[in-house]
């Protein structure tokens, strides 16, 4: 038994490592393993009065110092964020920013202050407190262009008031040239596209700033729209990807073409020449294969952070009283979460909606208070048999195959909770044993692995126990398959699992899986649970998958770990009403087969109300993504102009209510509540009672998208 000091985070990055170093080094040059890192500043004083202005010029001076280059490097998305902050302090003279964060990349491993090579210290430790990590990024050594600097606009512009709504979409594959984007003036609507890549690279110029990807300006798209679409796409993949890298924007469809067609696309509903900007950001193939979605996490909310400060930006620009509502739509999500609110991305999200709030309310002049929007998919994941829950009794006890499938080239993962009091125990069985594995993970912070021949297969961690006093395991597996180089894989078949407690429990046990997106390959198939009695009659499908009762495996709690939606009370912080700008959509079918409901879609996952578990209900609204019980998918736009594509899942359904959220956020009325402004989306204040758990407050109907 080893120590793990840490959260479930942590023991995702530490397994991420093991895995990290049974591949080849990434990159051919150069570099470093970075960690990008979410860190809340500390003000100094300045003349009495708090201020985050000598913060930043002592934190970019530090990163750009050559001592520092390989313990903390700024890439130049925050530099700009950070000139922002200072440039807002600069006009108000004024400390009333709250909680300010920055994202950071910190040498892998290291600590809260290192000792250089001439023996000072790393005075960051005063200068800001460590949020959260990520998994780590290779940082390559290579030349890169320097950051755009920018100057707030004076507040004394008297112009008529005039909103600038702003629609965003984080997604794979944005088809940045499609003429689906481009208005009647043969001008391209999008303001600005960010291709995010893993490969960083650090400049070797005066400073030491990095940069993800790429960013395409108006300007610079409006240069490609003259050339062959596929052979642009293919050029830029090129340069930011790796051979091996999955480059969706040079294939006929991708899943953020789709998406980002039905959220702003002119066929669907968005007149050409329309005002509202668009912001883009293409997450990188890496985070979008990670099977952990921890590296999904930090991209996303790079990308959240990055449409924000660009909607921003644009509104200090332009003379006038502006009002600047914002969505953003993220359809992506993973399965596997404590589901009570305190998850890092929900957490993260909700605070970068109060901050925006916060900033545009009192703090940016010109502009006035504007609201900020965030739309995720509830999930896919309702007949995946990936949730178990049960209730024990004092010394009771729940058994569950865990399936790990042949041919799966990414690591499974296991979530198992239960309350600490009852000192839970596991015991595993792997293919091939006859008896069971003994993990008395009996303290907090702690490790133990399961060997085979000298090589370690799977780890099972305690980590840290959450605010309601549950302990947390995660169970983590090596892939059954190694496909570019030479590693023991771990067995595949069925790997029994056992919880016992000593008191009352409620256990949850669950599958960490993503959705593979349109044009990944699915990394083989991924892990599921099974039970003697999982396979009962299915009245719907027809077939022996319903779980009967009794059966621990459950379809309730299904939801993606992202929208929780509340924490549970006295646990975590209250979410006021201000925090909770985050909509949760589930799907439906678009064809009515009575008056009242359209039927929900086979797959859009189930919420769960238990207090010692999921606070998430249901959905916030619910919308189509699939035409019909014949007709599979919705129909949207493909990669390339004029091309069509048809795509189903929650993810389909969300872009529906991020384009009518925009349309209501330009009127600029405040409603009383966010409930009552989900209300105002449906038609004619249409309600659903059926289903309550899978369907939300209501549904809406097709929102512009194109029929068959």
């Amino acid at each position: 038994m080893t120590a793990l000091p840490g959260t479930t985070l942590e023991a995702y990055l530490d397994w991420d490592r093991e895995m990290r170093q049974l591949a080849p080094t990434s990159g051919a040059n150069e570099g470093d393993w970075f960690s990008p890192t979410l860190v809340e500043l500390h003000p100094t004083a300045d003349a009495g009065a708090a201020t985050y202005k000598n913060t930043k010029e002592k934190l970019i001076e530090w990163a750009d110092n050559d001592e520092a280059t390989d313990r903390l490097l700024i890439d130049n998305v925050e530099r700009l964020s950070l000139d922002f902050l200072v440039g807002i302090e600069a006009v108000n003279d004024t400390a009333s920013l709250g909680e300010v964060r920055a994202i950071v990349l910190r040498l892998e491993g290291s600590n809260a202050h290192v000792a250089a090579e001439d023996g000072s210290t790393d005075p960051t430790e005063q200068l800001f407190t460590e949020i959260h990590r990520g998994p780590a990024i290779f940082v390559t050594h290579q030349e890169l262009k320097e950051h755009r600097n920018f100057s707030l606009r004076s507040s004394g512009d008297s112009s008529t008031p005039r909103t600038i709504a702003t629609i965003g979409v984080i997604d794979d594959g944005i088809p940045y040239l499609n003429r689906e984007f481009v208005g009647s003036d043969r001008k391209s609507r999008i303001s600005a596209v960010w291709l995010q890549s893993f490969e960083t690279l650090k400049t070797t110029s005066a400073n030491n700033s990095v940069f993800n990807g790429q960013i395409f300006e108006n300007s610079e798209i409006e240069q490609y729209l003259n050339r062959d679409e596929r052979s642009v796409y293919r050029e830029v993949g090129d340069n930011i990807y790796k051979l091996t890298d999955v480059k969706s924007s040079t294939h006929a469809v991708s899943h953020g073409a789709h998406v980002m067609s039905i959220a702003c696309g002119r066929s669907h509903g968005i007149e050409p020449g329309s005002e509202d900007q668009i912001f883009a950001v293409q997450l990188p193939p890496e985070s979008v294969l990670d099977t952990s979605g921890k590296r999904l996490d930090f991209t996303i909310l790079q990308g959240v952070r990055w449409i924000a400060l660009r909607t921003l930006l644009a509104a200090v620009g332009t003379p006038g009283s502006i009002l600047a509502p914002l969505v953003i739509n993220v359809s992506f999500g993973m399965g596997a979460g404590p589901k009570d609110g305190t998850g890092f991305l929900e957490e993260a999200l909700r605070e970068e909606v109060r901050r925006y709030q916060l900033w545009t309310d009192k703090m940016i002049p010109g502009v006035r208070p504007s609201p900020m929007r965030v739309v995720l998919p509830y999930g896919n994941a309702f007949r995946d048999n990936l949730v178990a829950t049960q209730e024990l009794q004092t010394g009771g006890s729940v058994e569950l195959d865990w399936r790990i499938q042949p041919d799966d080239r990414t690591a499974s993962y296991l979530e198992i909770r239960a309350e600490a009091s009852a000192h839970p125990k596991l015991f595993l069985t792997p293919p091939g044993h006859e008896t069971a594995i003994a993990f008395d993970l009996s303290s907090p912070k702690t490790i133990e692995e399961y060997c085979r021949d000298g090589t370690t297969l799977a780890r099972v961690y305690r980590v840290a126990d959450d605010l309601g006093g549950r302990a947390t395991f995660l169970v983590a597996l090596r892939p059954t398959h190694f496909s570019e180089y030479q590693a023991v894989p771990a067995p595949a078949g069925n790997w029994k699992l056992k919880v016992s407690t000593s008191g009352r429990s409620l256990v949850s046990i669950q599958v960490q899986r993503d959705d593979t997106p349109f044009n990944f390959r699915p990394n083989g198939r991924q892990s599921y649970l099974d039970a003697q009695r999982a396979h009962g009659f299915d009245p719907e499908l027809r077939n022996y998958s319903l779980p009967m009762p009794g059966c621990a495996i459950s379809r309730k709690g299904t939801h993606s770990a992202t929208v929780s939606q509340k924490s549970r009370p006295g646990l975590a912080p209250t979410i006021e009403p201000g925090d909770r700008g985050i909509y949760a959509v589930g799907g439906t079918y678009a064809r009515h087969i009575d008056d009242n409901c359209l039927p929900m879609s086979r797959y859009s996952a189930s919420g769960s109300e238990h207090p010692d578990w999921s606070n998430s209900p249901a959905p916030t609204l619910s919308a189509p993504c699939e035409e019909s019980h014949g007709l599979p998918g919705m129909l949207a736009s493909g990669v390339v102009s004029g091309s069509t594509a048809i795509l189903g899942g929650t993810s389909v359904a969300a872009p529906q209510v991020a384009r009518r959220l925009l349309t209501q956020l330009k009127n600029g009325s405040t409603l009383a509540s966010l409930e009552a402004e989900a209300d105002s989306l449906l038609p004619s204040g249409k309600q659903c009672r059926t289903e309550p758990e899978r369907r939300g407050r209501g549904l809406t109907e097709p929102a512009g998208t194109n029929r068959r």
